[in-house]
């Protein structure tokens, strides 16, 4: 199987075939990015974040995914800044999708906790939301994280600890029952990543 870095540097060339290995490949977690940041126009949004990686120049990359994700997050701030005509956002990245958004996105999940978790994370700060993303459905590294962010790595370390802090105290707020809060609570590791399994399955696949 060809990797990833070795499928960029064929599509770059021409080849049409490895691009769409390496599209099918990350559809489904570019798609997810931008579904749980609420972006509008996700589709566009997914087609930009590979368009950029075959338009771009950048050689030296380590991490595929990293260098992906980190485009997506220059995608999101794009769209959101063109759609923040009166600069009321301005620093956008420390809004949540709460903030930034009348009606954060849905998705079909079977799991309360799950939705419970899912009201907590759309109330952080935005490149908090993308640490937890990135850290707990995506998998990636302290230090690919750090990279996507733009970053030092202890900053990093610093904000998924203060995301998690903020999580416990958004669900200790919430109406939910007490048992199902100390639940996720407790375990929020394990909710965090089963939510962005339920996420990624009601994200669409690919045409």
């Amino acid at each position: 199987m060809s990797s990833d870095l070795e499928l960029l540097a064929r599509w770059r060339d021409g080849d049409v075939g490895a691009g769409n290995v390496l599209f099918n490949r990350h559809f489904g977690a570019v798609c997810r990015f931008f579904v749980a940041t609420n972006v509008d126009g996700i589709d566009d949004a997914v087609q930009a974040t590979f368009l950029a990686c075959i338009e771009g120049k950048t050689t030296d990359i380590v991490n595929f995914r990293a260098y992906l994700f980190g485009i997506a997050r220059n995608v999101l701030r794009r769209r959101f800044r063109d759609r923040d005509r009166d600069g009321r956002f301005r620093g956008m990245m420390e809004n949540s999708v709460a903030d930034l958004r009348t009606s954060p996105s849905t998705f079909v999940a079977r799991d309360e906790q799950c939705q419970l978790l899912h009201g907590a994370i759309v109330r952080l700060p935005l490149d908090l939301q993308i640490i937890v993303q990135l850290v707990y459905w995506e998998r990636l590294t302290i230090r690919d994280v750090a990279d996507v962010v733009d970053i030092p790595e202890g900053t990093a370390k610093t904000r998924l600890r203060r995301a998690k802090e903020l999580l416990a105290r958004e669900l200790g707020n919430s109406t939910a029952a007490a048992a199902m809060v100390r639940e996720v609570t407790v375990d929020m590791d394990k909710w965090t990543r089963l939510l962005g399994e339920r996420i990624l399955g009601a994200s669409a696949s690919p045409a």
